[in-house]
């Protein structure tokens, strides 16, 4: 071909833009704080939604677990002693753990005093819901809460994945392919091929990656021992 075929005015108005969306940045501290506030407005689950949807963002965002592991997770996953958090995930089989951090934990116990009775820590979670297009009614779920309720005003709207990515970029920023490995993508080292066993550069990986102050709020002593162990 020795020239580049013309495009009609006709053709020309029938191509579509096949760009590449713009990747999302890493959630700033200001629009995980306007998330937080927003989880005082959740309908959804119908009990203490506003305390469900804030433990659910705090272990999203610690711990990068994929939507369903986390909305499935069990309260024997947690390990108090052990200062552990261990789940098999779904897509890989992998068994997984990542430590428990002070701060955490105190989001956890406070949460599980008020939970409904089960096995499940986010049992009220069983709907995905959806918003059906021709009437425009909404039924509840916890996708449809997130995209409508926890994330309003904050643009462009992260979903729940986003908050995985963030954890693997900012644990990388700790310690290079520590994100990668609690994510289940790959070890870091020899000594850190058991998922489940969290290395101490791992764990100092964890705890040096910066709390959002929102996460904070409310908990006694938040800058001294319960933050940093």
């Amino acid at each position: 071909i020795d020239e580049i075929p013309a495009v009609s005015p006709f053709m020309r108005s029938r191509l579509v833009d096949v760009s590449e969306p713009v990747p999302r940045e890493v959630l700033t501290h200001d629009e995980l704080a306007r998330m937080w506030a927003n989880c005082l407005q959740a309908k959804y689950p119908v009990i203490q939604p506003c305390l469900a949807w804030r433990t659910f963002l705090v272990l999203s965002w610690v711990t990068g677990m994929r939507t369903g592991d986390l909305v499935n997770l069990p309260w024997s996953s947690v390990l108090w002693n052990q200062k552990l958090i261990r789940f098999a995930a779904d897509k890989t089989g992998k068994l997984q753990g990542l430590p428990l951090l002070p701060w955490v934990e105190w989001h956890l116990t406070r949460w599980r005093e008020v939970a409904p009775a089960s096995e499940r820590i986010f049992s009220g979670f069983v709907k995905r819901g959806h918003v059906n297009q021709r009437t425009t009614k909404v039924f509840s779920g916890y996708y449809v809460t997130w995209n409508r309720v926890i994330t309003d005003g904050v643009e462009p709207r992260p979903q729940i994945k986003t908050l995985r990515a963030d954890m693997v970029t900012e644990l990388n920023d700790q310690h290079d392919g520590v994100g990668g490995w609690a994510a289940g993508h790959s070890p870091v080292g020899v000594t850190e091929k058991n998922y489940d066993k969290p290395s101490r550069r791992v764990r100092q990986a964890f705890e040096s990656r910066p709390v959002p102050p929102c996460f904070l709020w409310g908990m006694p002593d938040a800058d001294a021992e319960v933050v940093h162990g």
